[in-house]
């Protein structure tokens, strides 16, 4: 009793001051700082956003249900959106953004409430690598669902080590709750959901806890099965995986997008990979290492059992019946060592037969043994989330063979976060050295990334309301605009509402969402440019002029074949952008640059140049040649 008493008392006594949770609570509020910055400066919304607020907006249910195919993730976010427009909350700019901020402010709340779940004093390594980094600024708020499966996440790693640690049917519930949220957020997210679970079965099996295994195993099920719904329309949407997915694609690929995903770069200031990539996979390396020999520290020869919250309930019951003290670790003959927690005194044996010294021993050493038994616990729980998130997350891409962006990695670094924080905080909270070490981190690395993200928060997140306000005012009605590409023509048409017509290459005829569907149409007609370069040499024939929105490409290259199988869509989009820069050069005499000055940095995901063609040359229809061309 004494042995157990002094080892409780030392574990206790490590208990960081709050001086640490001071700490990462400024690092959270800096953090909220940046978000709240976002909402205010990121401006326009983005095509992306666009979309996704396009698709929202539809007049009714099923048109919102008939248009998922167009989108990248089941409606819950959506939903979100058209909720807050029922309870009054405007569907302008501004008001999403707001929305946004919202979003990105719980997540801040939820990396807290998961960390003390966790037993974690605060989310210091979380706070610390992802509070300041740009690519979460630039997520967090943004008009996508992937802001909220952030959160959610969050929510259900901690809520599930929560089951796994002391079950009941209210923990059962609100996991299973958050768990099916999370799924309905992002198709693919489904494999972290997976991974967390099977941290907390890898638990539950080591303990023999078959209840908690079983509720894991039906939260899970519950989950996937909620996907099912989605199948027609993951199908319908597998036909348009092969327009992005790039030709040489290799694991150095994901390599160098990862890289650039936890670089401390703003998204106005594309660049390659920095050092940041070797500060993430040194930290999660530690984890690792920590969280074997946190295996090895609690190891025990004769292995544990432990009981289900009912049993153990039942056992405390039985034992008060028979006058015995409830605070027991015990078995019976042949059995082996039951441990029930929260029991501080000796171990019986037999029918209720008193202590022996050895039995007395061997409750002591499990006694002081127990503290570093949650440790292991937790640390297995941690690493294997995170070992299979990252493995599965990885797999997932590489099988996509999409060029990948930064929101394809934050639930990866959300998840080594999070574990990095349950194995390197809640299983070390002493503060010399452990406890000073996680402060001079957070501040190391929320300083590094302090500029960047700073910036990150003054980036617009377009300039397209800009490109339209001038061209409100500079274009006749005779003129062309012309958009160089199909998918910034959805931010164009959401700003632009003047006399002029324009056109987008390829000129498809919907621009309310990303049609897919369309492309690949044109992507089958031998000249599917022909009305837009007919419309391009008219207008200038006519004396007017042509406004080019978009980046340019010098000559056309080889033309690619038509109706192929459906394929990488960037060679037709190249290859289209040739054809209206060379039609223009053989037919124009004047080439202007506009300057379209937004006062801050623009994202280079929408900076879009403007340039203004007049005059004419008398050159020769390249639409008319092409035609030719075809009919020989």
């Amino acid at each position: 009793m004494a042995q157990e008493k002094s080892a409780l008392t030392t574990w206790n006594q490590r208990v960081p001051p709050a001086y640490e949770a001071a700490v990462a609570l400024a690092g959270t509020l800096f953090s909220a700082i940046l978000l709240l910055l976002t909402a205010t400066h990121a401006g326009p919304l983005w095509r992306d956003e666009v979309n996704t607020a396009n698709v929202a907006q539809m007049p009714s249910l099923r048109e919102l249900w008939n248009n998922l195919p167009c989108e990248s993730f089941p409606p819950l976010w959506h939903l979100v959106l058209r909720g807050s427009e029922a309870i009054g909350l405007p569907g302008s700019d501004f008001a999403i953004r707001i929305l946004g901020l919202g979003v990105g402010l719980l997540i801040l709340v939820s990396m807290w409430l998961c960390a003390r779940w966790m037993g974690c004093r605060a989310p210091i390594l979380t706070v610390g690598l992802l509070g300041s980094l740009p690519a979460f600024v630039f997520i967090a708020g943004s008009n996508r669902a992937y802001g909220l499966a952030a959160c959610l996440l969050v929510l259900s790693f901690g809520m599930v080590w929560r089951v796994v640690e002391a079950p009941s049917r209210t923990r059962i519930l609100a996991a299973g709750v958050v768990c099916l949220l999370y799924a309905l957020c992002v198709y693919y997210d489904v494999v972290l959901l997976a991974a967390v679970l099977a941290g907390g079965a890898a638990v539950a099996l080591r303990r023999r806890a078959w209840k908690t295994l079983a509720a894991l195993v039906g939260i899970g099920a519950v989950s996937a099965g909620s996907l099912v719904v989605y199948l027609p329309i993951v199908r319908q949407g597998t036909a348009y995986v092969p327009l992005w997915q790039v030709p040489f694609f290799w694991w150095g690929t994901l390599w160098g997008r990862f890289g650039e995903a936890v670089t401390a770069r703003s998204s106005g200031e594309p660049g390659g990979r920095g050092p940041e990539i070797w500060v993430w996979l040194a930290m999660v390396a530690t984890g690792l290492i920590v969280a074997m020999v946190s295996q090895w520290v609690a190891k025990d020869d004769g292995g544990w059992r432990v009981e289900d919250g009912s049993q153990l309930k039942r056992k405390k019951e039985k034992l008060e019946r028979k006058g015995r003290t409830s605070d027991i670790e015990g078995g019976g003959h042949g059995e082996r060592p039951v441990r029930v927690l929260g029991l501080q005194e000796g171990i019986t044996t037999g029918q209720g037969s008193a202590p022996t010294d050895c039995a007395a021993e061997r409750g002591a050493d499990a006694a002081a043994r127990r503290p570093y038994r949650r440790m292991a616990d937790r640390a297995l729980f941690c690493c294997v989330s995170m070992v299979l998130g990252m493995a599965g997350m990885f797999a997932f891409l590489y099988r996509l063979h999409y060029v990948t962006y930064s929101w394809y990695y934050l639930p990866i670094l959300l998840v080594c976060g999070i574990s990095l924080d349950g194995i390197l905080g809640a299983n070390w909270p002493v503060l010399r050295p452990w406890g000073l070490l996680r402060i001079g981190f957070m501040l190391v690395m929320m300083a590094w990334d302090a500029q960047p993200g700073w910036q990150e928060a003054h980036t617009r997140r377009s300039n397209v309301d800009l490109i339209a306000d001038l061209l409100n005012q500079k274009a006749s009605a005779g003129d062309l605009v012309v958009v160089t590409s199909a998918w910034e023509g959805i931010t164009f048409q959401r700003y632009y509402h003047g006399a002029t017509a324009w056109v987008t290459v390829p000129p498809v005829e919907s621009h309310l969402v990303h049609r897919n569907d369309l492309v690949i149409r044109d992507m089958c007609q031998k000249a599917p440019l022909a009305p837009v370069l007919d419309a391009i040499t008219n207008a200038l024939r006519d004396g007017h002029r042509v406004w080019m929105v978009g980046h340019m490409s010098d000559a056309p290259t080889k033309r690619p074949p038509a109706c192929p199988p459906v394929r990488y869509c960037a060679i037709y989009f190249d290859y289209w952008d040739g054809q209206v820069s060379e039609t223009l050069r053989d037919n124009a005499l004047r080439e202007r640059d506009w300057e379209v000055s937004a006062g801050e940095p623009v994202t280079w995901w929408e900076n879009l140049p403007v340039a203004e063609f007049s005059g004419d040359r008398g050159g020769p229809s390249l639409a008319r040649a092409e035609g030719q061309s075809v009919a020989r």
